[in-house]
């Protein structure tokens, strides 16, 4: 008896080392399914637009300053002066629609952009604390669009009553990669307003880059299901069947960008906020969490057969503990089968029904106990 029993338990312990291995392969099926998943959408949103980051627009101005050299001889250093806004005003309205390849669908959307705002009026006395003379001839204004092929139309930028146009900037700069640049033609007097409409398109996701002394955003759309991301909540949304409208309000002591200061361009990553369009794709993830538990739910069904088979003194063959532990590995396939077209909840309730079902029956056959049946399939 002793024997029999020491051998019983290493042959379930070898069936359930099967059935683990087994929905490790089904939740490396899942990641797969995934990678394919972002593989279709990064094809569906190719010739269309990336998600857009929208920043500016900035004041670049070249600037030299009078410095000893080595021998104490007067010399000349060249250097970039950056001014940003001291108002920045951004009004988008976002219409959106669905690509699809298959089961795989991903959000896209076209923009109509209003920028408005203005500069401060001590720009040419802050260059003269530094004594530093600028070269108005090289400035220029640059806005910031990460994917520049969403742009719909040539952008034109206002600025001080003057129209100027925006085009693709020549430099090669990381930070500056994916931007516009308008040439100056005269030194600022004053306050200098400016303003500029854009249409843009993208997919899944827009964002903003709070470069305003005071920076004012305003979006809506359609989507009836926003995500709202970066360190910035908005100040006042509303979402409802018709779609939604947020707004935010960042002031300069909000974030860690100086509003002048002179050498490269700068990298604003962390300060980025905006909207998530996303289609969810959370049966996955889900899937994936339930997997986690496919070790504790098969290990708990071969206790329950075994003590079972052990009270009742009916031998069971290690191949019915198999096929039992199969049951419950399946289900988990059935699962990803199922919440790729349904819902997850409901492909949830199907494939649990449809396993609970097989098993039960199963079970009924082999111990014709109504007791052990609701035991062996309740697992």
């Amino acid at each position: 008896m002793k024997t029999s029993i020491t051998g019983k338990i290493m042959s379930v312990g070898f069936m359930g080392i099967l059935l683990i291995v087994a929905s490790w392969m089904i939740a490396s099926t899942v990641a797969s399914r995934q990678d394919s998943w972002n593989q279709i959408r990064k094809g569906l949103v190719a010739a269309w637009g990336e998600p857009q980051d929208l920043s500016g627009p900035m004041l670049r101005v070249p600037v030299r300053m009078q410095v000893k050299d080595g021998r104490g001889q007067p010399a000349y250093e060249s250097m970039v002066a950056w001014f940003l806004p001291e108002r920045l005003s951004v009004n988008g309205v976002f219409g959106t629609e669905l690509l699809s390849h298959g089961i795989c669908k991903t959000s896209v959307y076209s923009s109509d952009l209003k920028i408005e705002g203005s500069f401060p009026a001590n720009i040419a006395a802050i260059l003269a604390q530094h004594e530093m003379t600028p070269d108005w001839t090289q400035a220029k204004l640059i806005v910031g669009v990460s994917d520049l092929r969403g742009i719909k139309s040539a952008p034109i930028l206002e600025w001080g009553g003057e129209k100027l146009p925006l085009q693709p900037i020549t430099e090669t700069s990381d930070q500056l990669a994916g931007a516009l640049e308008a040439k100056l033609h005269r030194e600022p007097r004053g306050e200098v307003p400016f303003s500029a409409a854009m249409k843009l398109r993208g997919s899944q996701q827009v964002g903003f880059i709070p470069i305003g002394k005071t920076t004012t955003v305003t979006v809506r759309s359609p989507w009836k299901s926003p995500e709202f991301r970066g360190p910035f909540f908005p100040d006042s949304k509303s979402v409802d069947q018709n779609g939604f409208t947020a707004s935010w309000v960042v002031q300069d002591i909000n974030r860690s960008i100086p509003q002048y200061w002179f050498g490269d361009a700068r990298s604003w990553g962390a300060t980025r906020f905006g909207v998530d369009f996303a289609v969810p794709v959370d049966y996955y993830r889900a899937t994936t969490r339930a997997i986690q538990y496919a070790t504790m739910f098969i290990f708990l069904t071969l206790v329950v057969f075994f003590f079972v088979e052990f009270f009742l003194k009916q031998r069971l063959h290690p191949v019915q503990y198999l096929l039992v532990g199969a049951g419950i590995v399946l289900f988990y396939l059935l699962l990803l089968s199922l919440a790729e077209h349904l819902s997850f909840p409901l492909a949830y309730a199907i494939a649990a029904t449809a396993v609970v079902g097989v098993i039960g029956t199963y079970t009924h056959w082999i111990f014709k106990r109504g007791g052990v049946t609701a035991a062996g399939s309740g697992f």
